[in-house]
């Protein structure tokens, strides 16, 4: 919750004699939406003041109260509490190939002891990787572009994220994703950019650690195509 406007108006100049003068705040809305707002803040607003009545206003995101002082602060201390920001997400995806490889890949050595231990594949290589910064409720994409061993050229990749809630409990903070993976190509005919769906999931993440979204045979002639994601949230 944050306040993004404080006007102070004065309206015993207004309403001579009327006693204590009102403010006017604008509060932003973090998740709540009018309707679930309205019902804590509107105890608050005393439309029925005789002569000096408090008002409230709402637009998309924002909520607009005429009322005493001492109201304002209780409708701030109950948005603090009801209307916390959404938490930041950062997302880190690798997209990782197996089959039978001879050389380690350095670059994904703590993920590749994981992956022995899920899957019987000789050996792993990284594709690509990417990395999104999202907020709860918040959808991304981004291309990835990459190497496939047995084909030519590089590949390219579309990855959407959508983040969904996050909690928090003893065993830390977990969110809710839905992912998907998409193989991007050239039409011979048109030239228009064509995609195809090769993975796509909803799972729970925990904070910190690495999880394999899913595996496809898709384009590795043998092998198969991993998606990995590690998470990291702030703001729980």
């Amino acid at each position: 919750m944050k306040i993004v406007a404080l006007i102070t108006a004065s309206v015993g100049a207004l309403f001579m004699g009327c006693g204590d003068s009102l403010e006017v705040r604008t509060f932003t809305l973090e998740r709540l939406d009018a309707e679930e707002a309205f019902g804590l803040v509107d105890p608050y607003v005393y439309r029925d003041r005789d002569r000096n009545p408090g008002t409230m206003s709402m637009s998309e995101g924002l909520i607009t109260i005429r009322e005493l002082p001492e109201n304002l602060d209780r409708i701030a201390a109950v948005l603090e509490e009801y209307d916390r920001p959404r938490a930041a997400v950062r997302l880190h995806f690798q997209l990782i190939q197996a089959n039978g490889f001879d050389n380690r890949d350095e670059s994904i050595r703590a993920v590749e002891a994981e992956l022995r231990k899920l899957l019987r594949y000789d050996g792993y290589r990284l594709v690509g990787e990417a990395v999104l910064q999202l907020r709860e409720g918040g959808l991304g994409e981004q291309v990835l572009q990459g190497s496939l061993e047995g084909r030519s050229g590089d590949s390219q990749f579309n990855l959407a994220a959508y983040v969904g809630t996050v909690s928090t409990g003893d065993q830390g903070s977990t969110v809710e994703l839905q992912v998907r993976l998409e193989h991007l190509r050239r039409s011979l005919l048109t030239e228009d950019r064509l995609s195809t769906d090769i993975l796509s999931t909803d799972v729970n993440a925990a904070d910190g650690q690495s999880l394999v979204l899913g595996t496809t045979s898709a384009l590795t002639g043998g092998g198969a195509l991993i998606l990995v994601v590690t998470p990291t949230i702030d703001g729980t």
